[in-house]
């Protein structure tokens, strides 16, 4: 894995309620600000933390502010005009698009394949032996792909 694909941050997002009706999202975003070197020594993946990439950045109120305003303007875009409106940035910023990946399903499964994009509902593309298959819950993992 190159240095630009070193894990920065993460995002988990659980979604409650009716898809076509009331629903809602809990977003959870966890950012590596300044790492210590024994939490450091512990990660089993190629990482990096806000201050190793851009110091002046590492102010935890800062940067949680400048996080939740944009998260503001990027879900008033999402309520007003749904995904599509946001697809091609998302697409643009997406680290595993074109890569072989393994899908951790909720139920244990694994499925592997290769993500092809995202669709204009902002499910996951991912082409597998079986075909095209449409991901809407489940983890997209690396390791062990190498």
């Amino acid at each position: 894995m190159s240095a630009s694909k070193q894990k920065l941050a993460g995002i988990l997002i659980e979604l409650q309620g009716d898809m076509d009706g009331p629903s809602a999202a809990v977003i959870g975003v966890g950012i590596n600000l300044h790492l210590p070197e024994n939490v450091a020594r512990n990660i089993d993946q190629p990482f990096t933390d806000v201050y190793s990439v851009k110091p002046e950045a590492a102010n935890p109120n800062l940067l949680l502010g400048t996080v939740l305003k944009h998260m503001a303007e990027v879900l008033s875009v999402f309520e007003k005009n749904g995904f599509e409106a946001l697809r091609d940035e998302w697409l643009s910023y997406h680290a595993y698009h074109q890569q072989a990946v393994r899908m951790l399903m909720p139920d244990g499964r694994e499925v592997l394949g290769e993500v092809i994009g995202v669709a204009s509902d902002g499910i996951l593309l991912v082409k597998t032996p079986q075909g095209e298959q449409r991901f809407t819950a489940g983890e997209i993992s690396l390791r062990g792909l190498s």
